[in-house]
């Protein structure tokens, strides 16, 4: 007599295998795009970083404030100063000068509106973007109070899930030329911090937040 599964015990053992995937494969999806995401925040936060400390050793400058790329100003018309020469320069891009909050059909690199992981609608604010090479939009802006910036980083473009603190957060370029967070209490990251009410106002503590957590991004 020659022995074998009847129709009843495959169907049965495909079902389980059909259950155990359905509870698995998300969970694994889940840690992979984890895994993705922190790593492309930590690269480009390394290559902005390398910009910046490069621009200054071109410029022989003690300060990233005291370089051509660190000049206060909000023209993102200015190729030669400022977000707009540094973002062109010293990073690889795609693309650059890719946003354009007030144009209903530009092709932006970045979006124009972001959520925070509770569902409330953030606004981006007007800036010079690029989109590298890695897939990363990169947001600059140099405010025209001296010794002040905002990086905003989106590590992958205009892909989902767009949800600050996930795959979007918000950074300062420090004199020393290194990239930190904007703000350092990770408790406010998704929360109102003034009445601004842009990215940056919901992003605080966001990348400390990351850093603190080993650069591991957590959905």
């Amino acid at each position: 007599m020659k022995k074998a599964f009847t129709l009843t015990e495959i169907i049965v053992t495909l079902s389980i295998i059909g259950v155990i995937a359905a509870l698995t494969i998300p969970a694994v999806m889940k840690g992979y795009r984890e895994k993705m995401y922190s790593a492309q925040l930590k690269k480009t936060v390394s290559q902005i970083e390398n910009a910046a400390k490069t621009v200054m050793s071109d410029e022989h400058a003690q300060s990233f404030f005291e370089t051509t790329a660190g000049v206060p100003t909000t023209d993102d018309t200015d190729e030669t100063v400022g977000a707009p020469y540094f973002l062109n320069n010293y990073l690889k891009n795609a693309r650059t000068g890719c946003f354009n909050k007030n144009d209903s059909n530009a092709n932006n690199c970045i979006l124009k509106t972001y959520k925070t992981a509770g569902g409330t609608d953030v606004e981006m604010y007007s800036s010079y973007c690029v989109l590298t090479v890695n897939g990363s939009a990169v947001c600059m802006w140099n405010d025209t109070e001296k010794e002040n910036n905002n990086i905003i980083i989106d590590i992958n473009g205009i892909d989902a899930p767009n949800i600050i603190g996930v795959d979007v957060f918000s950074a300062k370029i420090s004199a020393d030329g290194t990239v930190i967070s904007d703000g350092v209490d990770e408790t406010k990251c998704g929360v109102k911090s003034s009445d601004w009410g842009h990215i940056v106002d919901y992003a605080q503590g966001c990348l400390q937040k990351v850093i603190n957590n080993n650069w591991k991004i957590t959905e």
